[in-house]
């Protein structure tokens, strides 16, 4: 388990690795030495439902691509923040996810509509609360994260990089 996952795991942030938060099915497979160089992008209707076929989705392409299972699940964990996030404040109909694997890197990207008043910020919500830990949770399992334009000029990008060692295990 990675330091940043047993911080998370600590603080309450993360779910346990028991806790099936993960991807669907198995991600068993060959593995090669360590992931090449690799792109994926995909969209999805937003709604409650593409939370979990984003899981799934990006779990199938890390297992294909080779990268182990520590920082593929920091990803996926990542992902599912970045995606619920866009569904609860964008306002729109559908979200564009993009994965990139390069140089020790996984970069997850979640692009909205940018219907929603918010620009997305780390906040520090009271214990009591039922909600608001989505940014600090990828704050702390990623090394990176921002917010931008998207490419067309029409919507907003989440971004978060979680890095890894060359065979894959987190930095």
């Amino acid at each position: 388990m990675s330091a940043a996952r047993r911080r998370a795991y600590r603080d309450g942030l993360a779910p346990s690795p028991a806790s099936g938060h993960g991807v669907c099915g198995s991600r068993a497979g060959p593995r090669s030495q360590g992931p090449v160089p690799r792109s994926e992008e995909f969209g999805l209707p937003a709604g409650a439902a593409c939370v979990a076929q984003a899981r799934c989705l990006v779990g199938t392409l890390l297992a294909g691509w080779g990268l182990s299972d520590e920082p593929a699940d920091d990803a996926i964990l990542v992902l599912s923040e970045l995606v619920t996030n866009a569904i609860a404040h964008s306002g729109g109909s559908r979200i564009t996810c993009r994965v990139h694997v390069l140089g020790g890197r996984v970069r997850i990207e979640v692009e909205d509509e940018r219907r929603g008043a918010s620009v997305p910020a780390v906040r520090e919500p009271d214990v009591d609360d039922q909600g608001g830990r989505g940014l600090l949770l990828v704050s702390r399992l990623s090394d990176a994260w921002g917010v931008g334009e998207a490419p067309d000029g029409k919507g907003r990008v989440v971004w978060a990089d979680v890095e890894y060692e060359g065979n894959g295990a987190r930095a």
